[in-house]
């Protein structure tokens, strides 16, 4: 936690091993500092740069260009020029005298390097500037973090798009070799221990576990060696799945650190203003909330850390395109395998189902990730995956149902033309109320430019693709109307109905491709890369939000 204690501007009273006064300011180790009086083969030392005052000139040490801090180097500079390079003025405010009345939050729109000497590049480790070190250490650790899960998830993409190469051939292969015998319709009992170990082995928060996808006999009730089979021929896809669920439960230290200390620190705040953590319609009691929240957080001095939350949404994203592709790979297999019908059909059909299934919820879990991250990007690509996945299970239910030939029950039909009118209207709702959400997020009086940047954003990353779902839904609605199962079996099939595209997927790897810089924090904590950012009306916006975080003419490729 960053310091909050103010800086001294006074000097220090006490008295060096020399015998003369120490030349620092009040609150550093007077052992460290170096006597401008008698320390001969230093006095030529430049303490202030821009106006070229040497040791020797300090005098007797009355000011802020006199006074001086040794580093651990040994280089001495005046308080003045360390203010300078540490840039303490963004931490703390100033009254209409110059003498320090608070901490601030400090406009961090870039990575913060950690202050060094200008001699050397030493450490700056004095205490007057605690609280500017350990927001650069903060900024440090969150580009460490960024820059790791970034590396990860690349090497888990590059991973899936070499396995994707004959995943739909061998999985073809396993169901076809499996026969029609073998597996048996289990039991209305066995159905129900095989749930509660699903639901025991499910993790909430996190995305569908290995052990569900490939341990067919445990979960779902296939023999030994067709478990075996199927877990050969999905060997490749395991390893990218491994390292996007490793992301996602990478340990978000730095990030419960910051909580534990927001959470003492407001009510801390609470208690000394008289007001309550409980849940209040009061005015008053509104008033000191807010507060103590602003005091809490301007007394870390830091931005919430995001970077975790960032990849952990990619990290889902990878996984799902992973389960959607080998569950539409599991439900093609049975198409081709139509004309062999017995209780393995329905058991292959079932899995296929399950894993789209997994890929729907975890699609909800990413989107409710996305929220609590404040990234209205990562929010609007997370609401397109939750209608593309809730999609292909109607689309593989429907194949499914017209190659069973159970479409001809009326109440079956009325069940399926229900699921595409829920489905056709949560497409519609959310054409509209996406695209106004975010763009309503402008500031009035916003340039026209800013607004054209945003509805591009939108179209592109949400409403073009949602309006390829909301066809594919018409699509089937209509074969399902249609009276006729030789026409349905003939367009039923998951070449024309399966709409899957990695939308956000191909997005988050195009954007990994850039991240060969530092990583920078918005104003809301989010990481980004520069070469990642939108540009618009002049301003460079943050990838994850819609916040400035640079003028273009600035081109921060040059650090704080």
């Amino acid at each position: 936690m960053a310091c909050a204690r103010l800086p001294c501007d006074e000097k220090c009273t006490n008295t060096l091993s020399c015998g003369h006064p120490c030349p620092s300011v009040c609150g550093e180790p007077c052992e460290r500092q170096t006597c401008g009086m008698c320390s001969g083969d230093m006095l030529d030392l430049v303490i202030d740069n821009l106006k070229q005052i040497h040791l020797s000139d300090s005098g007797n040490n009355v000011n802020l260009g006199s006074m001086t801090i040794t580093l651990p180097c040994r280089h001495a500079f005046s308080v003045r020029e360390l203010d300078s390079i540490t840039r303490i003025q963004e931490f703390y405010q100033k009254d209409n005298r110059g003498s320090w009345i608070k901490p601030i939050m400090p406009e961090t729109l870039h990575m913060r390097n950690r202050p060094a000497c200008p001699t050397c590049g030493g450490d700056i480790d004095s205490l007057r500037y605690g609280r500017v070190l350990k927001n650069s250490n903060h900024s440090i650790l969150q580009h460490n973090i960024a820059s790791k899960l970034s590396g990860q998830l690349s090497m888990s993409q590059d991973l899936w798009l070499a396995a994707q190469g004959g995943l739909e051939q061998r999985i073809a292969s396993v169901i076809r070799s499996c026969g029609t015998s073998n597996i048996s319709i289990p039991s209305e009992n066995t159905r129900r221990v095989l749930q509660q170990r699903t639901n025991a082995a499910e993790e909430k928060g996190y995305p569908t576990s290995l052990d569900l996808i490939q341990s067919l006999t445990k979960f779902h009730g296939f023999p030994p060696r067709h478990m075996k089979a199927w877990r050969k021929a999905i060997e490749d896809v395991t390893k990218p799945y491994r390292i996007a669920y490793d992301v996602t439960r990478e340990p978000k230290l730095s990030a419960q650190a910051y909580d534990r200390s927001i959470f003492r620190l407001y009510n801390e705040q609470l208690a000394k203003s008289g007001g309550t953590a409980a849940t209040t319609t009061d005015p008053a009691q509104l008033r000191l909330q807010q507060l103590a929240s602003d005091v809490a957080h301007i007394h870390i001095g830091q931005l919430r850390p995001r970077s975790n939350d960032r990849f952990v949404v990619e990290a889902f994203w990878i996984s799902i395109e992973i389960l959607v592709k080998v569950g539409l790979a599991v439900s093609k297999a049975c198409e081709q395998n139509q004309d062999r019908r017995g209780a393995n059909a329905i058991s292959w059909e079932n899995i296929a189902e399950y894993l789209l299934t997994r890929a729907s919820k975890d699609a909800e879990t990413a989107l409710s990730l996305a929220e609590k991250s404040r990234s209205p990007n990562k929010v609007v690509r997370c609401r397109l995956l939750v209608l593309q996945t809730q999609y292909e299970i109607a689309a593989h239910k429907c194949r499914v149902g017209i190659r069973n030939e159970i479409l001809g029950n009326l109440g079956n039909r009325e069940e399926f033309f229900a699921m595409c009118a829920r489905g056709i209207q949560q497409v519609r709702d959310l054409q509209v109320s996406v695209p106004r959400d975010y763009q309503g997020r402008l500031k009035r009086g916003a340039a026209p430019e800013i607004a054209t940047m945003k509805a591009n954003w939108v179209q592109e990353s949400f409403a073009q693709p949602a309006q390829n779902v909301l066809e594919a839904w018409n699509n089937l609605n209509l074969l399902v109307d249609v009276e006729a199962p030789g026409w349905q079996r003939e367009n039923a099939n998951a070449e024309r109905t399966i709409c899957w595209s990695p939308v956000a997927q191909k997005a988050a790897a195009a954007g990994r491709k850039l991240h060969t810089k530092r990583f920078s924090q918005c104003s809301r904590g989010h990481p980004y890369v520069e070469a990642e950012c939108l540009v618009a009306a002049g301003w460079i916006w943050c990838s994850e939000c819609p916040t400035v975080v640079a003028a273009e003419q600035d081109q921060t490729s040059t650090l704080l």
